[in-house]
């Protein structure tokens, strides 16, 4: 009796052992990365595509996050905006040795994009003035992945109610560890229209469709350091010559902080970027964070504009909290010290810093901090349309997805030299409203909002961006 019982003990203890051999040697618990083989690129250099890789020959993954670190790679490779299409997948070879495959499809990398912009902050604001002849046209020349390193080429001839030309060049791997990188910047503009001050919180222009009332060269010198795979550090080095009409000063004697026609500095600023999110151009999953210091007017020349120090910081977080359903959340902080001249000036109201619902106006003072907030819903995600009359694969495939969101902004501006004749410096702004979101052909962006702000003013508004 007792050696059956001991027998049926023993033998349960093997099968179990055998079990969990067996199971152990279908499911190891780290995978070997074998090989890696890339297909597609045939202009961009394979290192630029391994330089995005958490792995390389040799190094193992967890079993558990395997499918996590071929999304991650596949991120990695699609923000680098090189190619219109990046898979990532293994193939087994033997034991728990896998062979890493990257393909890829690459984008059309040279456009002479012809434009015409209109002459405003933002397009909503032209809506509502809807003048003609505000108008500036040219062609922009981009020449991405110029030698197939991840390189870019930019050139501008602009003309209309402004003229501006400018040239631009970014090299990212100047060593052989692909960690240090290049930036060469050069432009001049001319106006016959600037805005000289602010009252009711919309810039007032002074205007001479005649003669340019404003000429500016700028140029600086940028050097990068990418940290690990996220983590970017930029310094940048510049020299700025401005000229206005002498109307302009005599108007508003703070615009250059002394009355003086013509202003010139040095400037210096430094950034800091991490980037997890999934995809940069539209981001649904990850987080962001940039923070940047600046100062212009560095006293190595006499005279020399002294502009503020400034510093922001920025963070956004996206999360996906279904199939078609995300949230996300973004925050800014930025301040000046001491008297900030007109021509330094920042605020809510420029770019992408600005509160939905006050998109017609500018609230400008030394220090503002807003959080914005989407709730988005999926209505159609990654969709594409194949048009067959185009023979190119790099034009025929037209990719798409449209999304609802329901948003929320929260704002403020702390001002003590304009605050007099502006009304929202100083005060507590909210915006809401819903909107669609629309992603497309080589990363276009077009945003339609109908958005109602604290003072119960709303309206539509159309932008061709992000929103943060």
């Amino acid at each position: 009796m007792f050696v059956s019982v001991g027998t049926f003990f023993c033998g349960f203890i093997g099968l179990l052992l055998l079990i969990g051999a067996t199971l152990q040697a279908q499911e190891p618990l780290y995978y070997t990365v074998g090989k890696v083989t890339i297909t597609g690129n045939k202009i961009t250099k394979e290192r630029v595509i391994r330089r995005e890789m958490m792995y390389k020959e040799g190094d193992t993954i967890h079993a558990n996050h395997l499918r996590q670190q071929l999304d991650r790679i596949k991120f990695n490779v699609q923000n680098t905006l090189l190619f219109i299409f990046v898979n990532v997948d293994t193939v087994g070879i033997d034991g728990n040795n896998l062979e890493l495959k990257i393909a890829v499809k690459e984008r059309w990398y040279i456009f002479p994009v012809p434009y015409v912009y209109v002459a405003e902050r933002n397009f909503s604001t032209w809506i509502q003035n809807k003048d003609f002849s505000r108008i500036d046209y040219g062609v922009t020349i981009f020449w991405k992945n110029f030698t197939g390193n991840k390189d870019r080429l930019k050139f501008n001839i602009g003309r209309g109610f402004n003229e501006n030309y400018y040239l631009e060049y970014q090299f990212p791997y100047l060593n052989k560890a692909q960690t240090l990188g290049l930036i060469v910047y050069g432009s001049f503009l001319r106006n016959h229209e600037i805005a000289f001050r602010s009252t009711a919180n919309n810039l007032d222009f002074y205007r001479k469709p005649d003669q340019y009332v404003r000429r500016e060269w700028d140029t600086y010198f940028g050097l990068t350091y990418r940290q690990g795979l996220y983590n970017i550090h930029e310094l940048d080095l510049g020299y700025l010559d401005t000229k206005v009409a002498d109307t302009i000063v005599e108007m508003n004697p703070s615009y250059f902080g002394f009355p003086r026609s013509r202003a010139t500095s040095f400037y210096m600023v430094y950034s800091y970027k991490r980037d997890l999110r999934d995809y940069k151009i539209f981001p649904l999953k990850g987080y962001y964070i940039e923070a940047e210091l600046g100062k212009y007017g560095m006293g190595f020349l006499k005279d020399e504009l002294k502009g503020p120090f400034y510093a922001f910081a920025k963070v956004t977080r996206y999360w996906n909290l279904s199939e078609k359903v995300f949230f996300q959340l973004g925050a800014k902080m930025k301040f000046g010290t001491g008297i900030i001249p007109y021509y330094n000036r920042f605020g809510l109201g420029y770019e992408l810093d600005f509160v939905r619902g006050y998109e017609k106006y500018v609230v400008e003072g030394q220090y503002y901090t807003y959080l914005k907030s989407n709730l988005k819903f999926a209505l159609f995600r990654d969709q594409i349309i194949r048009l067959k009359f185009i023979k190119t694969e790099k034009f025929n495939t037209i990719p798409f997805s449209l999304f609802f969101n329901v948003h929320t902004d929260f704002g403020y501006v702390s001002d003590t030299q304009w605050s007099q004749n502006n009304p929202l410096n100083n005060s507590f702004l909210l915006g809401s409203g819903m909107g669609l979101e629309l992603l497309t052909y080589y990363d276009r962006i077009w945003r339609l909002e109908y958005s109602v702000n604290r003072r119960g003013q709303s309206g539509f508004f159309l932008t061709f961006f992000t929103s943060f």
